[in-house]
């Protein structure tokens, strides 16, 4: 008996190290206006570093914006009068990777992901991203779910089984997903103005960074006066010497 005990333990001791379900998925990196982390039953008021764990949902008023910094490294931006679920967060240390759910019940988000492998479902749809910039927002009083694409490209077809069609949003395209109905056709994007901001634009702390695509009767629109497109992937944390220095001073447990 005390041999088996000791080659359990032994074999145990050699084991690769598994995948991690971590409670703690990131922490809040930007936080402007109202913004309210829901927990449960508790109601957290968002502050900068206040950590995000698996199933809390995300809540920014009219005037709110909050930009999370995931433990892989990706950045996501929920946008005022939006509602963002952490559904699951599955953290692998030794890759520094990611696999994880999210479920956008309302509003709007834009997600640069680094490590991850995402999936973000709405209403009415499910996209599956890897390595891409995107913006993906949900408009209840048309059941209709909106895709835009900046970098990479973005799997995306109806939440409902049933209902075939699969479509691959490229970077510069755009699409919409209606209730009944599979993802129409991408479209290109509004002409942008050039240039690149990327993680360093997402994180920066001197105010938020506006949207750039918004729903307006019968497709889309560009704001006007926008800042650049972040048409590059993150590749490191350390602002361009071009821009102010910023210490997030963020530590995870």
């Amino acid at each position: 008996m005390r041999m088996t005990g000791l080659f359990v333990i032994l074999l145990l001791l050699f084991l690769p190290l598994p995948v991690l379900a971590v409670d703690t998925a990131g922490q809040i990196a930007f936080v402007k206006g109202t913004v309210t982390i829901e927990r449960g039953a508790e109601r957290i008021a968002a502050q900068l570093k206040t950590p995000i764990l698996q199933g809390d949902t995300v809540v920014t008023a009219e005037n709110g914006t909050a930009k999370l910094l995931m433990r892989d490294d990706s950045v996501l931006t929920v946008y005022g009068g939006s509602r963002l679920e952490i559904n699951s967060y599955v953290y692998d240390p030794g890759q520094k990777r990611a696999q994880s759910t999210l479920k956008l019940l309302l509003g709007k988000i834009r997600a640069i992901i680094s490590r991850a492998t995402l999936s973000v479902q709405t209403k009415t749809a499910i996209a599956g991203v890897k390595g891409t910039i995107f913006e993906l927002w949900f408009d209840p009083a048309a059941q209709t779910t909106w895709l835009a694409v900046f970098d990479g490209a973005v799997e995306i077809r109806n939440i409902r089984a049933e209902i075939a069609g699969l479509r691959v949003v490229k970077a510069g395209q755009i699409t919409s997903v209606p209730f009944n109905e599979p993802p129409r056709p991408p479209q290109p994007l509004p002409k942008q103005r050039e240039g690149a901001g990327g993680r360093e634009g997402a994180l920066r702390d001197d105010g938020d960074l506006p949207q750039l695509i918004v729903p307006v009767a019968g497709g889309i629109g560009l704001l006007p006066g926008g800042p650049a497109l972040p048409l590059t992937p993150p590749v490191k944390l350390e602002p361009k010497s071009a821009t102010t220095p910023v210490k997030l001073d963020l530590v995870f447990p």
